[in-house]
């Protein structure tokens, strides 16, 4: 077996972004876990299962907490909730249905 491979076998270089649309969100023990889709960007025929994915942060690791804050504070939905205040779970509700490309291939959690 080749390394960076995924499961599916494809390869996946290091530092390659993927198109994912987040579905869902938990916070479990200071660790934020998105529930994410891949977004297939051509026709295949595994179209009707989709590529499930997570990507968990740990909050009480600093080099998690930069890379997530830096990708919140980039996103439109997020930037409109800065005037009020928001708390951690107005901004995370606001990523949700987004679709965009993500390079997390560190902060996968594989199955």
């Amino acid at each position: 077996m080749m390394k960076n491979q995924n499961f599916v076998g494809r390869l996946i270089k290091k530092g390659e972004k993927m198109l994912v649309e987040f579905n869902s969100y938990s916070l479990h023990d200071s660790v934020i876990t998105f529930y994410c889709t891949k977004v297939e960007e051509t026709c295949s025929r595994d179209r009707e299962f989709p590529q499930e994915l997570e990507y968990a942060f740990d909050t009480t690791n600093v080099m998690h907490m930069d890379v997530l804050m830096h990708w919140l504070i980039k996103q439109k939905r997020v930037k409109s909730l800065l005037d009020d205040k928001p708390s951690w779970g107005d901004v995370l509700t606001a990523v949700l249905g987004t679709i965009v490309n993500v390079n997390w291939s560190k902060f996968r959690v594989y199955c």
